[in-house]
């Protein structure tokens, strides 16, 4: 409806109280943009459409990524591109392209 935003995850498929999107892995849905995903933890998303979100997290600020590009991710804060290393948790992994060394946040 006008006014509500689509939550960029609408279409996920439902398994048990996670989501999963198959770009993206597994999620909690908890309103408001708020979710918690299985390997980044906390995120804020914006977005309209389940393949194309911004995310903001408390060590990264926002970064980017789509259906078509993850696990690769911009990040606005230094304007950076990403590789995300997959499966990483606690720290989660990334290599920065911008200044060609790999880099860990929670």
């Amino acid at each position: 409806a006008e006014g509500h935003p689509t939550p960029p995850w609408q279409g996920a498929v439902n398994a048990g109280s996670w989501k999963w999107l198959a770009w993206f892995g597994y999620f909690q849905d908890y309103g408001n943009g708020w979710i918690y995903h299985e390997e980044h933890g906390w995120m804020y998303c914006v977005g309209t459409v389940p393949t194309d979100i911004w995310f903001w997290t408390s060590s990264m600020g926002w970064v980017w990524s789509s259906q078509g590009m993850y696990p690769f991710m911009w990040r606005s804060l230094d304007a950076a591109w990403l590789w995300y290393y997959q499966g990483t948790t606690a720290p989660r992994w990334f290599h920065n392209y911008g200044t060609g060394a790999n880099e860990w946040r929670f």
